[in-house]
């Protein structure tokens, strides 16, 4: 698992450099079963970090509630040919 910037081509999930962009901007993670790697776009946490958040719903809320959603994500769209 890393953490990747909008210039890092590793990311890979589209080879279009402003699909790359949306997709990072929207926070997808990048699972890549076969490496066995996952990357993360950092530019998502920073974020979520700069928002404000009430004392009942944290940063450490937020960043749970999305890697639970790209997770289960993931798996629900996963196959095997």
């Amino acid at each position: 698992m890393r953490f990747v910037d909008e210039n890092d081509r590793s990311y890979g999930i589209s080879s279009d450099t402003a699909t790359q962009a949306s997709l990072m901007q929207q926070g997808k993670i990048s699972f890549r079963t076969c490496f066995k790697s996952v990357m993360i776009p950092a530019s998502y946490i920073l974020k979520l970090a700069s928002k404000p958040y009430s004392p009942f719903h944290t940063f450490k809320n937020a960043v749970e509630d999305w890697l639970l959603r790209e997770t289960l994500g993931a798996i629900g769209h996963y196959t095997v040919m």
